[in-house]
């Protein structure tokens, strides 16, 4: 059986996305003052897949996901 192949390529592109700033909720940071930034360049007709790029400012916080979640760090 040949492997499935993705129904899309999501790239990338050069154009400018607007950055969304946030941060966790006080009462769940351990360490630091973490910021964190999302540019994200697709999501879904569903709104249950996004694809981006993510960064966070160094500390620690407690966090519960209810959902999965798949990442590349670069």
């Amino acid at each position: 059986m040949a492997p499935a192949k993705p129904a899309a390529i999501i790239t990338f592109p050069d154009a400018t996305i607007a950055v969304e700033e946030g941060a966790p909720a006080p009462e769940t940071i351990l360490a630091g003052k973490p910021v964190n930034r999302t540019w994200n360049h697709y999501e879904s007709a569903d709104g249950k897949f996004f694809s981006g790029i993510w960064e966070a400012d160094i500390g620690s916080w407690i966090i519960n996901y209810v959902e999965d979640e798949y990442c590349v760090i670069l």
